[in-house]
């Protein structure tokens, strides 16, 4: 293929084959069948300085000492379609050239522009590596056969372990695909794996442990795959981890469509059923062996049977790079050959962290970072050292240890910034004081030069200039928050209209000491700020552990899990939902319809017309928000809680939190995100109290039988109300996390009685009878009156924190990373097992077949999906909210100026609008275009693989064949990145002539 003229020297490995003017056809002589050529090509290999059998190059005899390289190819075949073109195209032209300046300036011009106009978006992109990373892309495609669209993340030094002998050659990590290419004296090895058919990763060592250089790759066909050798192993692993949860969100959406779409169908199909072929069990059982042995066997191979989704002979499927990539040009480089898009990866991972540890939306992006900042308050003594962060909407501090420090300030609610030289010696630097909203003054103490100081200054202003339209906004959204209230002594005005304000809190407030927490909090934010000014220290911890005040319950939920954020930055968003659909049930209608009664039938609210139509409204506006998820069950129970504390629209935020970041997963159709902490717990119970986990094993005893409700209602319905909320207060302050403390608490504290359980009933019984004991005294003979008051509820917060503090957050991330690989695949194989056990017809198919048929059905859903793969250059943008402008949109949370924009005409021009045909397009992923068909067909026959190729316009005129020229250069760039087998290979000798 021609690729952009680089300048090469003349070395002795390079044989000339042609010459024509000053055009050179060479051969590359380390491919010669002979023990010096094998050596010279292993040497090459393991330097990673192996170059391609053949290339064209154009010999400048104004300076004989450099070539310019026009060309490379794989085969005589493909280098020979090359030298013919240049033959019709460029040796004339040379022919009337004098000057070597003016003969090599006309050759590299008609390459590059032809190069230009046939090349792909990421073929352009590709333009602007350096030489070695260029040279690895290059590689890449041509030994794996990968298409042009498939781009190559990053590529590692390491050995692949096969029957007890290290190969010792290149990983190749990309997009969709992990591959291993190895060439020692003559022996060729490649490996092909698929990043969305692995089932786990695992680090280990070598030399007995002493080594910690090798990776474990398990696939969802419990085949393994041994590498070592890792100059980088931390690296590779964690950006292995990266790119299968991408591909692992990519299979649970098309997992979580296709039950979808059984569900809608279930009804017709057992209308049907006469005409049905019923499956039974042993189907399925066969079904699961034939999928593990044989639909998904190579899954990595070297020679496979049948090709895959893209048409190509490895048997493998994709990761989809999202949106969010972003690409800082501060990032450090962290190995040689390191590709753009693996920058864009480190930023998307430094904004998502961004994002989950401050609460903030989806399109924050982190824009700039300061370590080393101290900040402190004029009325504080204490000072804290950590970094202070300016994104799209914030300004945000944590300080180095994640606990003493922690707040993010909406740009909106800050008034005026000022920054002063250091006169104190002893501590040079700039002093930098931020004015809030509410007249506070954030001191920071920044230890950089001036120009850094004077950069992070400048990108700051920029940034509030962004949103000196939108401040008139935000006086009217603090007079909505409850601790305006308290702060001006306003004893019962609740500007915020919960269930809880008219029917009553659970619980006696004089019991609870409501009056003195409200004085607590009271103190608190004169002296550290209220709602979008609040900064977060250690007292501020201690004050919600203790129990939060009614008034205050909702307000510090929004804070602490993020959802205050995204109400203020979208205002109306919720009202805007309600109009659009009020005339139109939504999908889930009926569901919802069927779980408004159970829903805390207790509590006299969901016993008159105002807490059920509430609890209506909030399920099906957010039904409507994110109709890929809808509607499941558990969240009516969620939801009924959070109404006694929040009004609809703050309840309706919350649950869009809940749902899409704390607790993903929990409530999809297939609830896969509560079965994957549910296996987490039950490895913490093993590995903390390994007595129980045994007696649990041995008595076949479920622990999810119990534990799944506590997960699925957040204790809601196993707890009474009132230490239900004490609980949520402790979840939303400190994540999920928070779960795990209260349930291995609740089996320590129980640890005797449940030795004693010898089947589910028994080990039920004990915990119900736990739970409705909370109240009672631990001690209640004791002489002191303090301890005498304190409760079992008490006691199992003190259990938690004191006995598991080694359960933090990224505790939990790295455990779910672990097992979440392994519970998509079991989600994906049940799905395949219903929708084909549930088949009205098979067509005369066998087992194996229609297993096959599914998987490449799928695989072709599912690359097709994924394109077009992410423009890298467009991607990291400033994404402004503004809380002015009302937005309808019901498939993401994040907002952007265009997309309130749309909706506002959406709200003009189309107010009765039915959901049904936006959220079943959404939802039905399992529609095929023709280009998607076109890989499916691909996958299945051999006719079916032909690319469709078009003359290109932009030649006409270099000579009297350029548009053939230009057909037959792009049929053979096809052939060098795509093998002969796949869609997009070249056009057949035969196929050509036709």
């Amino acid at each position: 293929m021609f690729v952009q003229p680089t300048n090469s020297e003349p070395g002795p490995l390079w044989q000339d084959v042609r010459t024509a003017e000053n055009l050179l056809l060479q051969k590359n002589v380390t491919y010669q069948k002979s023990l010096f050529s094998n050596v010279l090509a292993t040497i090459q290999n393991v330097l990673d300085t192996r170059q391609p059998p053949f290339r064209i190059v154009f010999h400048a005899s104004a300076v004989p000492e450099r070539l310019v390289v026009l060309a490379i190819a794989t085969t005589q075949e493909e280098i020979d379609k090359d030298w013919k073109w240049l033959q019709e195209q460029v040796v004339k032209g040379l022919a009337v050239l004098d000057s070597p300046e003016e003969q090599e300036e006309f050759v590299t011009t008609k390459v590059r522009f032809l190069v230009s106009s046939t090349s792909t978006e990421a073929e352009e992109d590709d333009t602007e590596l350096d030489p070695k990373a260029l040279e690895a892309v290059r590689a890449f495609r041509r030994l794996f056969a990968m298409p042009t669209t498939e781009r190559l993340v990053n590529y590692y030094a390491c050995g692949y372990h096969k029957s007890l002998i290290s190969r010792q050659g290149w990983m190749y990590i990309s997009e969709n695909y992990m591959c291993f290419y190895s060439y020692l004296l003559g022996r060729e090895t490649k490996l092909s794996l698929e990043l969305k058919d692995i089932e786990n990763l695992v680090k280990e060592s070598t030399m007995r442990g002493v080594l910690a250089d090798a990776i474990k790759v398990v696939t969802k066909d419990q085949a393994e795959y041994f590498f070592s050798n890792f100059f980088h192993r931390d690296e590779t692993y964690d950006l292995l981890v990266q790119l299968t949860n991408l591909a692992m969100e990519r299979v649970l959406k098309n997992a979580a469509s296709e039950y979808h779409t059984y569900q809608q169908k279930q009804h017709e199909s057992y209308r049907n059923q006469s005409q049905a072929i019923i499956l039974d069990t042993a189907w399925d059982d066969e079904l699961t062996a034939e999928t593990a042995g044989k639909s998904s066997r190579g899954a990595a191979s070297i020679v496979s049977d049948l090709p895959d989704a893209r048409g190509r002979t490895t048997s493998s499927p994709t990761v989809t790079i999202d949106e969010s990539l972003q690409a800082p040009d501060n990032l450090p480089s962290t190995s040689a050959g390191r590709l753009r898009l693996q920058k864009d990866l480190d930023a998307q991972k430094r904004d998502k962290t961004f994002q989950q540890r401050f609460g903030v939306g989806e399109s924050e992006v982190v824009l700039d970072a300061m370590a080393g900042t101290v900040f402190s308050l004029p009325n504080l003594s204490e000072a804290y050292h950590g970094t202070v962060y300016i994104s799209s909407s914030f300004l945000a501090y944590e300080s180095a240890d994640h606990k003493g420090c922690h707040f993010a300030i909406p740009l909106l609610a800050i008034r005026r910034v000022e920054r002063n030289a250091s006169t104190d010696p002893l501590r040079p630097g700039f002093y930098i004081g931020v004015t809030l909203w509410h007249k506070m003054i954030l001191q920071f103490r920044v230890r950089r030069t001036q120009d850094v100081c004077d950069h992070w200054c400048v990108l700051l202003r920029d940034q509030l200039k962004e949103f000196l339209p939108m401040m008139g906004e935000l006086k009217p959204f603090l007079k909505q928050c409850a601790s305006e209230a308290v702060l001006l002594g306003k004893a019962d005005d609740h500007p915020m209209r919960c269930l809880g304000h008219t029917f009553g809190y659970p619980g006696l407030a004089k019991v609870q000491r409501d009056k003195a927490k409200v004085r607590y909090w009271r103190e608190y934010m004169e002296a550290h700020g209220r709602n979008l000014t609040t900064v977060r220290l250690s007292e501020f911890s201690r004050l919600v552990r203790i129990g939060l005040p009614n008034r205050l319950r909702g307000e510090i939920w929004e804070l602490c899990s993020g959802s205050l954020y995204l109400r203020f930055f979208h205002p109306g968003e919720y009202e805007a939902l309600l109009r659009a659909n009020h005339k139109t049930p939504g999908v889930y209608a009926d569901e919802i319809e069927k779980d408004l009664n159970r829903s805390l039938p207790e509590y006299p609210a969901y016993q008159a017309d105002e807490g059920i139509n509430a609890l209506r409204r909030v399920l099906n506006a957010y039904s409507w928000k994110n109709p890929e998820l809808g509607y499941c069950q558990a969240m009516n129970i969620v939801a009924s809680a959070l109404l006694i504390y929040l009004d609809e629209e703050q309840a309706f935020w919350m649950l869009s939190v809940l749902c899409d970041r704390m607790v993903p997963g929990y409530y999809s159709s297939s609830m896969y995100g509560a079965s994957l902490d549910q296996a987490i717990f039950e490895h913490l119970v093993a590995k903390t109290m390994p007595m129980l986990d045994t007696h649990f094993k041995q008595h076949d005893i479920q622990l999810a039988v119990a534990c799944l409700p506590w997960f699925l209602t957040l204790f809601i319905n196993s707890m009474p109300l009132l230490f239900a909320f004490r609980v949520l207060d402790c979840f939303f302050l400190e994540g999920p996390k928070v779960l795990f403390q209260i349930g291995l608490a609740i089996f320590k504290i129980n640890g005797g009685q449940l030795l004693e359980a010898q089947d589910d009933g028994e080990f039920m019984n004990v915990l119900k009878t736990y739970f409705g004991a909370l109240d009672e005294p631990v001690h209640p003979d004791s002489a002191n009156p303090h301890t005498r008051q304190l409760t079992r509820f008490h006691e199992l917060l003190y259990v938690a924190y004191r006995d598991f503090p080694f359960i933090t957050a990224d505790t939990i991330d790295n455990m779910r990373r672990t097992h979440q690989l392994k519970i998509v695949h079991t989600v994906e194989s049940f799905t395949k097992r219903l929708q084909l056990r549930n088949l009205p017809t098979t067509g005369r198919f066998s087992k194996q077949e229609l297993s096959l048929l599914y998987d490449r059905f799928h695989s072709a859903l599912y690359y097709e999906n994924s394109l077009p793969s992410l423009p890298i250059a467009a991607t990291r943008t400033r994404s402004i909210p503004t809380p002015h402008r009302r937005t309808t949109s019901v498939a993401s949370s994040a907002f952007s100026p265009e997309s309130a924009s749309k909706a506002e005409r959406t709200i003009t021009q189309e107010p009765e609008r039915s959901p049904s045909a936006t959220d079943a397009k959404s939802r039905d992923r399992s529609q095929m275009n023709y280009s998607a068909f076109k890989r499916l067909m691909a996958s299945l026959a051999t006719w079916a693989k032909v690319e469709e190729v078009q003359p290109n316009p932009h030649l006409v005129g270099y000579g009297p064949k350029a548009g053939a020229g230009d057909r037959h250069l792009m049929s053979q760039r096809s052939s060098v990145t795509a093998s002969p087998h796949t869609p997009e290979a070249a056009l057949s000798a035969d196929q050509a002539k036709a």
